[in-house]
């Protein structure tokens, strides 16, 4: 992946909103192998075309690299079918009429083929090329089920922008949210349009800044696709990262199940998304279609008997309910477009995720804030569900109008105050899994990406290196970002898994209790003399994290006989960090 990226990139393979009309197509397969062939059923409307294969990346900035062009068949295809039942639309029908093999050596990634009429009008078909040979220590995977229930593809290639989503119905002009117009199943044999008129929900508004970054730092990663991890649960598993970003919202119950097992195997996750795990989807067709009949929304079991709405819909004909706060520690909160600043306030700064940032220099009363990065769906932590030992990373408050959604999933017109939370927990297995809540953490990453501008965040791009760090695996030093610092790992030990969180700031004085609590995690910020101190219960546990300025005195007891657990992690402007491991007291 260095090597790739040290590679000359490319201009030009960019297009606006979902391209040209007159040239749209598809790949029927959303994967291929190296040294496999890629087939593409493309209407150019008899025109003559090229396809440009491009891998996206970072390319020192350029974005994408071409790493090859075919000829096409100028094609006139059939108009597709309609499913009377479902309304979903397929271009299955269609022929054939560009392939491409693909080298054996080339790099894994997720790939373009960018069709090409003689007068410059192009589309985009995205697909992912993998590498069964080896297993790279992370694993990417795509939000593509997501981009296919936005995609109001029609089955007229004269026309393709004409048809129906699982939202509603869109054409040219205009997308019109309306569910007594969608469709109850989609397919993948049809062009893709999403990003038209709905680019918050395409590949280029969260997923591909992240790619860019990872690839920038020179991380060794692999990618799959939704319908990869369906099929085959080995692709989670002998890695040490699996990645779930962007608006990853439909999700079979394998694919939960396959995802659960790798955290249960040991792999930590990293769910860099918002409105996860939200839509129960039913493949068919060989993965190349699937049923989302969204039951939550009519207020009944469907047809076909097989359940298909939200995941955590409460009502009787939900008959396996799971709630995606058990695996990620978020419940889908805040619906449609929004933006907030994400708010870091000083109670977290002595967290060792924030090591080597401007959060861990906070003081009393700080915070730091970062633009655009709460949005366009937002989730909060679920205390009564999310797993044990969840701790909270950051902490954002605000408020919203006609956008709260209630318990079930199924409206969306609540109003009020929301505070969402990154945060983190470690499974029995030893894995951690970090919970972001939020489609849009990756504008933070990398600039460039669809909708609202925003600069790319050094802090959270520190962050995110600490924790894959921390999680073992480290970018190549020749690779790394000159304005960031090559993270020393800290063990999980020190993240606070576990415990019960307390925090406070303390000025000119005073007193910080916990006492009675089995297990302790207290976070305080000390200034002027105070003094933290916390008692526990016979056999705690009890980590303290202090920073600590212009003096104080940290004392954590335990009962007679009860050990108290460290490490407390001491940092102070005048002083090196220190680590004390107590016995009883």
């Amino acid at each position: 992946m260095e090597a790739e990226n040290r590679e000359q990139g490319s201009a030009g393979w960019d297009i606006d909103g979902a391209g040209d009309p007159g040239i749209q197509g598809f790949a029927t397969a959303m994967s291929v192998e190296q040294g496999g062939t890629l087939d593409l059923k493309i209407h150019s409307g008899g025109a003559p075309f090229d396809v440009a294969i491009y891998r996206l990346g970072y390319y020192n900035g350029a974005g994408a690299r071409l790493i090859d062009t075919v000829t096409g068949t100028p094609t006139t295809q059939p108009t597709g079918t309609i499913d009377p039942t479902t309304l979903m639309a397929s271009c299955a029908s269609w022929t054939v009429s560009a392939s491409w093999t693909v080298p054996p050596d080339a790099c894994p990634g997720v790939y373009l083929a960018r069709p090409v009429l003689g007068g410059g009008g192009a589309s985009h078909i995205p697909f992912v090329v993998r590498n069964p040979a080896r297993k790279a220590p992370i694993l990417v995977v795509t939000s593509d089920s997501t981009w296919q229930a936005y995609n109001h593809a029609g089955a007229n290639p004269a026309d393709p922008f004409n048809g129906r989503s699982l939202y509603g119905a869109g054409t040219a002009a205009s997308f019109v949210f309306n569910l007594s117009q969608r469709c109850r199943a989609v397919s993948y044999d049809r062009p893709w349009v999403t990003r038209e008129h709905l680019p918050q929900t395409w590949l280029f508004n969260s997923e591909y800044p992240a790619i860019r970054w990872l690839e920038r730092n020179g991380y060794d990663v692999d990618y799959a696709s939704c319908p990869d991890i369906d099929a085959d649960p080995s692709l989670l598993t002998g890695r040490q990262i699996v990645i779930v970003h962007g608006h990853s919202e439909y999700w079979s119950a394998t694919m939960w199940d396959n995802l659960v097992a790798a955290r249960d195997a040991g792999v930590h996750l990293i769910i860099a998304a918002g409105n996860e795990l939200f839509w129960r989807i039913r493949w068919d067709g060989g993965r190349r279609t699937y049923a989302c009949w969204k039951d939550s929304m009519d207020g009944q079991l469907n047809p076909t008997g097989l359940y298909s709405g939200t995941w955590q819909d409460t009502r009787a004909f939900n008959p396996q309910r799971r709630s995606p706060a058990t695996v990620t520690g978020q419940f889908f909160r805040v619906n449609g477009l929004h933006e907030f600043a994400l708010t870091v306030p000083d109670a977290y700064a002595a967290h060792p995720i924030w090591r080597d940032t401007t959060v861990a220099e906070l003081g009393p009363g700080e915070s730091r804030s970062y633009p655009g990065l709460i949005g366009f769906e937002t989730d909060e932590d679920r205390e009564q569900e999310r797993p044990p030992g969840w701790v909270r990373l950051s902490e954002t408050t605000f408020t919203v109008t006609n956008l709260i959604s209630n318990e079930n999933g199924n409206d969306y017109s609540g109003s009020g105050t929301v505070t969402h939370h990154m945060g983190a927990y470690q499974a029995p297995s030893g894995a951690v899994v970090l919970g972001v809540g939020t489609v849009q953490l990756a504008w933070g990453l990398d600039a460039w990406h669809d909708r609202t501008v925003r600069p790319a965040q050094p802090d959270i791009q520190q962050m995110v290196m600490n924790l894959l760090a921390d999680m073992g695996v480290q970018c190549p030093d020749a690779s790394r970002q000159v304005d960031l610092v090559k993270p020393v790992p800290v063990d999980f030990s020190e993240y606070g898994f576990g415990s019960a969180p307390a925090a406070a700031t303390l000025h000119g004085g005073g007193l910080m209790s916990a006492v009675g609590i089995k297990s302790v995690t207290m976070t305080a910020r000390l200034s002027g003399g105070a003094l933290a101190a916390a008692a526990a219960t016979p056999g705690p546990s009890l980590t303290m994290t202090a920073a600590m300025a212009g003096g104080g005195i940290l004392a954590a007891r335990g009962t007679p006989g009860a050990p108290v657990a460290g490490p407390a992690r001491l940092r102070s402007s005048a002083a090196p960090v220190a680590t004390l491991r107590g016995s009883d007291s």
